[in-house]
């Protein structure tokens, strides 16, 4: 994977006007740009341009016309000697259209990652404006920040360096050939009265031996020792508060303060095992492409481990199925938001997040009960990005009686299996509302691999219902089916949609006249 350099265009490569580009004519290079991105691309890094140009979703210019402003600019740097690896361009208005592309939203510059195969943590993103700087950090790069002398002339808190002009950026690029820094990492741990565990749950964060770590622990009203376990950690811990808001609430708490460009929780009863971290750290810079890294968990209580692999039963052809060799021998990669919609395969203790995917999705949804608000998470997260499984068990889920996800549920020492499928079936009640929600609103710019497979769950759903006699819920299925497929599947469901309507006597009579088709 290689290392590249993100431009801004108006301001960067071209002079700035007071309002738009909108032909070639206006269209004036700054001096020493050409050749600022020839010595770039000689120097090997590839150069991505991302430019926000809302004259476009405006009205104030064609797309196509935009298009061929860029096509004469590339001609032009291609002249020189220089190259461009790709131009990725946000055409909306945000009062008309709001979208997760445009800057400072990293939408661009994930998108370019994805497709060019690139390293964001060394990359580096070169701007002229604060959304520019804002857009970089979110997804991971280091940051210069041209100062042209315009009234923004406040240097951006999140920039890495400042210079003049893109000539003096392409010097500082080339002369530290861009060392990827240490990714900082948030870990957000909420707890309420888990005194007794919260200690071994800081030890095992700890113990991970990171470098560059930031924990953030929320006190969602504890009432036990709580605050006397804190007081050990002085120092080495933020620790903030939130008003009985229940586990979703603390941990959004814990996001507004959260500076990580990855974010990774823990609950405060359960346990990391040591090289958790940085074997998802290596998988998240192998793979920029992916939102989400998750690993395997143990179950245990009181008596031992339980479950010595927590992915449940739905889950087993997920490897096979979804997920394809990554990385390394044991990093596995891809979209799995259909195995999501069956059942949830990730839990909470296994999951690091980028910060730029949720600030695109939203945090935690905290009208959904303890034990849901997790599940819809991933949901929107995998509807969007790959995801990669470190195929390892990194991580102990405690089982225990008051915990969050328990509400309720008792059973003594010797019973974890028995308590953990009662408490499976519980949620999976929730996790039914929360399906029947997703299938709702789907977004229209699903990927390609998220859309067949969310497809082939439609068919089978509605076929399932089809086999139970509900003709009437089947169509609904078929129907959702043939909005978002396309070729086969569509043709499929809207061939089974029409036959929920015909006469059991007629389907039965077309079925024989097929059967005796096929034998002759």
């Amino acid at each position: 994977m290689r290392a590249a350099a993100f431009l801004d265009r108006d301001g960067v490569i071209n002079v700035r006007r007071p309002d738009h580009v909108t032909s070639w004519e206006q269209f004036e290079f700054i001096p020493g740009a050409t050749e600022a991105i020839v010595r770039l691309a000689a120097g090997g890094f590839p150069v991505v341009i991302v430019t926000n140009q809302r004259a476009v979703g405006r009205g104030q210019m064609q797309r196509s016309t935009l298009d061929g402003i860029h096509a004469r600019m590339e001609a032009a740097i291609n002249a020189a000697g220089g190259s461009l690896a790709g131009i990725y361009v946000c055409p909306h208005d945000p009062d008309l259209e709001p979208c997760a592309c445009r800057k400072p939203q990293p939408g661009l510059l994930l998108t370019a990652a994805r497709e060019l195969n690139l390293d964001l943590g060394r990359s580096v993103m070169i701007g002229d404006s604060h959304s520019d700087i804002v857009a970089g950090k979110a997804a991971g790069c280091q940051t210069v920040w041209i100062r042209d002398g315009r009234a923004e002339a406040r240097i951006p808190a999140e920039a890495g360096a400042t210079v003049r002009s893109l000539a003096e950026a392409a010097d500082l690029v080339l002369a530290r050939r861009i060392a990827p820094p240490d990714i900082l990492v948030s870990v957000i741990i909420p707890t309420f009265d888990c005194g007794p565990f919260l200690g071994e749950a800081l030890d095992s964060v700890f113990a991970q031996g990171y470098p560059s770590l930031e924990v953030i622990v929320v006190d969602d009203g504890s009432t036990d020792e709580t605050e006397a376990v804190l007081a050990q950690y002085a120092g080495r811990i933020q620790v903030l508060g939130s008003d009985r808001r229940g586990p979703g609430g603390a941990r959004n708490v814990g996001l507004r303060a959260a500076r990580g460009e990855l974010i990774a929780f823990l609950d405060a009863d359960d346990l990391w095992l040591p090289g958790k971290l940085e074997a998802q750290i290596r998988a998240m810079r192998a793979h920029p492409e992916a939102g989400l890294c998750f690993t395997e968990m143990a179950l245990f209580d009181e008596s031992g481990v339980v479950l010595p692999c927590m992915l449940p039963e739905e889950a087993t052809g997920i490897r096979g199925r979804c997920l394809v060799r990554g990385s390394g021998e044991d990093v596995l990669l891809g979209y799995i938001y259909s195995d999501l919609l069956v059942g949830e395969v990730i839990q909470m203790d296994a999951v690091v997040v980028r910060r730029a995917c949720l600030s695109v999705v939203g945090a935690f949804d905290e009208a959904l009960p303890a034990g849901a608000e997790d599940y819809d998470l991933w949901l929107r997260i995998a509807q969007r990005w790959p995801v990669v499984l470190v195929d390892r068990v990194l991580g102990r889920y405690r089982l225990r009686a008051g915990s969050a996800s328990a509400s309720g549920v008792t059973g003594g020492p010797g019973d974890g299996r028995a308590e953990w499928r009662r408490r499976c079936r519980r949620l999976r009640d929730y996790h039914g509302e929360v399906r029947r929600r997703h299938l709702e609103r789907i977004p229209k710019d699903l990927p390609v691999e998220a859309r067949r497979q969310l497809v082939d769950y439609l068919l089978n759903k509605g076929w399932q219902e089809v086999q139970g006699g509900r003709r009437t819920v089947a169509r609904a299925w078929f129907r959702k089916c043939v909005r978002y497929g396309t070729g086969g599947p569509a043709a499929r469901a809207a061939a089974y949609w029409v036959d929920s309507y015909l006469p059991v006597a007629v389907r039965r009579t077309l079925r024989e006249l097929r059967r005796s088709l096929d034998a002759a």
